[in-house]
């Protein structure tokens, strides 16, 4: 057997233990956040047929106003189903999912100097590139995990209390969206952590999504600040797809939030591979 292969044996059995612990130590934040995020959504979307009529009544209210009623049809939802789901449902998705995300990133990296288990870590037989990579990996995986499962679960929400009337092409299209919000808001987490070490916390994780979510809420509702859309992965799920074309998606923001963390991520392996850890 070549040198090369040996080594190459030899750094996956150190990797494979590893990896099984790195996926244990996050099973339970996955399955929380999954359940908890399924639930609200669940239970939001079981609330249509009541605010339906709730907003039937607001929209009378205000008839005449047609300012005010286009303002509370983009807080509450119009009478359909789906834009209900994108006003109300997908946003607690969403704000539950970009928290989980940023949740994750942090553990997967800054998680490890806070319990100091990164000095067993970042010692072994192992690249510290190989390492980061697994992490980001892991990221990816439960991300799409905690989103498939808030997509079936919304997708049976739909079909009882929609009766069905929504496009499941675009119903998949739109949980596609969330999810590369939430894998966008996760890689930029972990990539923070590769650069800040123990100065990333988690609080500042979470306050940082909160951040996000109040400047894109606060530019929907005053229509001159819409550009900040683009200043937060969040802008990307408040587009109602299903009553309107792919042109009503911010490119720019879309095109801002897949370089920005993938440039963040790479240039944060670099340094964390020439830091000195120990």
């Amino acid at each position: 057997m070549k040198l090369s292969e040996l080594n190459e044996q030899k750094e996956k059995s150190v990797k494979s233990p590893l990896y099984r612990i790195e996926r244990k130590d996050n099973l339970k934040a996955l399955i929380g956040f999954s359940i908890v995020s399924a639930i609200v959504l669940f239970i939001t979307i079981s609330l249509f047929p009541l605010l339906d009529d709730v907003m039937a009544q607001i929209q009378k209210m205000f008839e005449g106003n047609p300012e005010m009623q286009n303002m509370m049809a983009a807080a509450i939802g119009t009478q359909s189903i789906t834009s209900y789901f994108v006003a109300q449902t997908a946003q607690s998705w969403a704000f539950v999912g970009g928290i989980y995300a940023a949740y994750l990133g942090y553990k997967l990296v800054g998680g490890n100097f806070k319990d100091g288990s990164y000095e067993m870590l970042y010692t072994q037989n192992v690249s510290r590139t190989q390492i980061l990579k697994h992490k980001l990996i892991r990221l990816a995986i439960n991300i799409g995990i905690f989103s498939l499962v808030n997509a079936v679960a919304g997708f049976i929400a739909m079909m009882i209390w929609g009766s069905g009337q929504f496009n499941v092409l675009k119903y998949v299209l739109y949980c596609l969206f969330v999810a590369l919000m939430t894998l966008q808001i996760g890689v930029f987490s972990f990539a923070i952590s590769t650069f800040a070490h123990r100065k990333y916390s988690m609080m500042s994780a979470i306050l940082v999504v909160m951040a996000m979510y109040f400047i894109v809420t606060f530019a929907l509702s005053v229509e001159s600040l819409n550009f900040l859309n683009a200043v937060t992965p969040f802008g990307l799920v408040y587009v109602d797809i299903f009553n309107s074309t792919m042109s009503a998606v911010n490119i720019v923001g879309l095109i801002i939030w897949i370089v920005v963390p993938t440039i963040l991520a790479f240039l944060g392996f670099k340094n964390f591979k020439n830091t000195d850890l120990i």
